[in-house]
């Protein structure tokens, strides 16, 4: 008897053990399901989250975010709502940008990366896991103190943030761009592609570059997962870049406060 109490306290002990602390939508199902962005990238969804200063622990702020994504963004009878996979604290990762805090949170065929401004407003972004992935450069520190040439946002400051104001997703194809010999100068050619299409289109936005050394770029690459890589030494405000399937580029654009 008491060898059968042991195995039962031992088996309970386990399930405690590997018990979830959330239960999370799945981005299978939320890419299928999600009602239309409100921001100027497709995959991209804007959110007022002042309940950030909540949570000391900023994988719970990370979960809070997504939630509130998705029921903003799904109808309740959604299987972006309806379907759920558990996950531990431990899965989710947080990271320090340039005054952003950046979790990402693994689902079934991709991520959910939360991107948290420098005012009270969160970027979720929905990425794809891709081969792709692999089609980037890698970054090369001999490149270090090269220039990238990044466009001048506060020259077109009201038009990289519209009609949000506090942050803006934006999304540009980057497989023009493939075969540059470093993976900052792929971001740094997409964001001035970005700026400079919008300065064509809007007479307020004017299109100029800034001398920044590469080893100022902030960059978190991993194996077949989006990579994600900031830059905060600008006049108006700071890039944050998220990479995704079929060479997109993700650029949030955040405002200094």
């Amino acid at each position: 008897m008491n060898k059968l109490l042991t195995i039962l306290i031992l088996s309970l002990t386990a399930q405690i053990t590997l018990a979830a602390d959330f239960h999370v939508p799945t981005v299978s199902r939320c890419l299928a399901d999600m009602s239309q962005s409100n921001t100027k990238d497709s995959k991209v969804y804007n959110i007022y989250s002042d309940f950030y200063y909540e949570y000391s622990d900023k994988r719970d702020y990370a979960i809070r975010a997504i939630q509130e994504v998705t029921q903003k963004f799904s109808a309740e009878d959604s299987s972006c709502q309806g379907f759920t996979q558990p996950m531990n604290r431990e899965t989710v990762q947080c990271y320090k940008f340039s005054g952003s805090e950046v979790c990402t949170v693994p689902s079934d065929a991709g991520e959910f990366i939360v991107v948290k401004d420098y005012v009270d407003s969160t970027n979720v972004i929905l990425t794809e896991y891709s081969n792709d992935y692999t089609d980037f450069p890698e970054i090369n520190s001999a490149n270090d103190f090269e220039s990238l040439w990044l466009p001048q946002p506060e020259l077109c400051y009201t038009d990289l943030l519209a009609p949000i104001y506090d942050s803006q997703a934006h999304s540009l194809n980057a497989s023009a761009f493939v075969n540059f010999s470093d993976f900052r100068y792929v971001l740094a050619r997409s964001n001035r592609d970005l700026v400079k299409n919008i300065s064509e289109n809007v007479s307020s936005c004017e299109y100029a570059t800034m001398d920044i050394p590469a080893h100022e770029m902030t960059c978190i690459s991993r194996p077949n997962k989006p990579a994600i890589c900031s830059v905060g030494a600008t006049g108006g405000g700071y890039f944050i870049y998220v990479t995704d399937a079929d060479n997109t580029i993700h650029m949030i654009f955040n405002r200094w406060d």
